[in-house]
């Protein structure tokens, strides 16, 4: 799934295909978790970015991270991981780093 998260264009669409299930019964199946589609992607996709921003900190850029995971532009990376982790990516990374 790692892989997939990469893809820009990877959504619900996508996901029924490769489950070989129709949208509708996609959402139901999330729905009956108490979730999207979308919001699964995105919260995996930003569980994956706060992993891999204190993996290599000298070595990759927020931007970078951003790009990785499929999201086409880093001020919106920021905006969504801000609201999920309430800071700015560059502020939890360094939290992260110093209780290390």
């Amino acid at each position: 799934l790692i892989a997939a998260l990469t893809d820009p264009e990877l959504g619900p669409e996508v996901v029924a295909r490769e489950c070989g299930m129709s949208r509708r019964s996609l959402y139901a199946a999330f729905n009956a978790l108490g979730q999207t589609p979308s919001s699964f992607i995105m919260n995996r996709r930003l569980a994956v970015a706060a992993q891999r921003l204190v993996e290599q900190p000298e070595q990759t850029t927020i931007t970078q991270v951003a790009y990785e995971l499929g999201f086409s532009d880093a001020a919106h990376f920021s905006r969504v991981f801000s609201e999920k982790f309430g800071q700015s990516p560059s502020k939890w990374r360094h939290q992260q780093i110093a209780i290390r």
